[in-house]
């Protein structure tokens, strides 16, 4: 009798322990599903302990519906997109769909709606962000031409570069409007290996802001050749934009003061180094807040960033085309070792170029074309490809926080 009374004891503390066991992993997987940076063991994201090569264990499956209501973005094909409304084009067409209907948007200052755009950013998928009171603040100031001007005349040495389009428009062959990124030493790498690589800008280093200021509100009157300062030699007209990095230590506080939720060293937050919604990887080796404050017209070449990019738009209006990273290899890029590698290695404005793929899977990918408004901040993730279209004088600036494995497969076929 004793010996089945010590029976029964050990089996009842056994299902005691058992069922506490598993309602405190009930209630962590609860604590998961509201803090989508955490994993069950409360442990936060660490994205530079994040190996690419291997899945991440804090993933959940079906993935990434597991974290997010069922919304996946609008998409249309991309030569739809482009024919309806060219590139060259600023002048957004009557009837235009609203950002909110193509991607999911949310309000910052909303708890519940934060805690989505949270689930969004864990599940890779772009989405959109308003109602920032430090962002519309600084919207409202910087909108003042006089006050930009004077910010950047009281600060000792020239922290900006204003750089000038080289590149012709597809269609009007006097018209510069195109950006293209490229890196110096592989530009002087590549034409020494026989490669023919062009210059597509080139920093105008004796211009200053207030220079630039009057050209870009000659852009917005639609009378920029009036303007000395943008014409080539050639008396071609060419567009124009300023760009500003304001990292740790450097010249430019002013920009990290205005725009906190975008500095990424973590010395913004309360506590420091806590994890945000714009910033989850707060790291000392951030790279800083980069501004480009352009013209209207400007046309930046389409391509992919490796990091997650928290895009704020601070002052006027850019069109942004997103696709994601699956479409690597319809989208033509220009191989890693070229100066512009990662970017489209032809001119999407240019209906001949898109005509000779009509029939192949370029013009098939799958893309989201919307208007990245006055006082919204864009999250572009990883490997995601976009291409954008400034609509007016603008200013704009983002921020990049850690790097994701999630669509990387497809960037490593197409050879990156």
């Amino acid at each position: 009798m004793a010996i089945l009374l010590l029976f029964c004891t050990l089996w009842l503390g056994g299902v005691i322990l058992f069922i506490s066991a598993n309602s405190q992993q009930l209630d962590e997987t609860a604590d998961a599903e509201v803090h989508p940076n955490r994993n069950l063991n409360g442990d936060q994201f660490v994205s530079e302990k994040e190996k690419e090569a291997t899945p991440n264990p804090h993933f959940c499956e079906p993935w990434p519906s597991c974290v997010l209501p069922a919304r996946a973005p609008q998409y249309q094909s991309l030569c739809d997109i482009l024919d309806a409304w060219s590139p060259n084009d600023p002048n957004v067409p009557p009837n235009f769909p609203r950002p909110s209907t193509l991607l999911p948007r949310f309000d910052y200052s909303n708890d519940v709606e934060r805690g989505l755009a949270e689930r969004y950013r864990v599940a890779e998928l772009p989405f959109l962000v308003h109602n920032i009171p430090e962002l519309t603040a600084t919207g409202t100031q910087w909108g003042n031409r006089e006050y930009m001007r004077n910010m950047f005349a009281s600060k000792a040495g020239k922290s900006y570069k204003i750089t000038q389009s080289l590149m012709t428009s597809s269609d009007d062959p006097t018209h510069n409007n195109t950006f293209l990124y490229y890196s110096p030493n592989k530009f002087k790498q590549f034409n020494k290996r026989g490669g023919s690589f062009s210059l597509p800008q080139k920093e105008r280093s004796e211009l200053n802001y207030e220079d630039f200021d009057e050209i870009v509100e000659r852009a917005q009157t639609n009378s920029l050749k009036e303007s000395e300062h943008a014409t080539t030699a050639d008396g071609e007209s060419a567009l124009f934009y300023t760009t500003i990095s304001a990292g740790a230590g450097k010249k430019s506080d002013w920009v990290r003061d205005a725009l906190p939720f975008l500095v990424g060293d973590g010395s913004k937050t309360d506590p420091p180094d806590s994890p945000t919604l714009f910033i989850p990887y707060p790291s000392k080796d951030w790279k800083g807040i980069n501004c480009r404050f352009g013209m209207k017209g400007v046309v930046q070449t389409a391509h992919y960033d490796g990091g997650r990019n928290m895009i704020a738009m601070v002052v006027g209006s850019k069109r942004y085309m997103l696709s994601p990273p699956q479409h690597c290899k319809a989208l033509e890029l220009l191989p890693p070792k070229h100066p512009s590698a990662r970017h489209a290695s032809f001119d999407w404005a240019d209906p001949n170029e898109r005509a000779r793929r009509k029939d192949g899977e370029f013009c098939e990918v799958e893309t989201v074309d919307l208007v990245l408004e006055e006082g919204e901040v864009l999250y572009v993730p990883s490997f995601w490809f976009h291409y954008i279209v400034s609509l007016e004088r603008s200013m704009q600036c983002n921020s990049r926080s850690g790097k994701s494995f999630v669509g990387k497969q497809h960037i490593d076929e197409c050879g990156f």
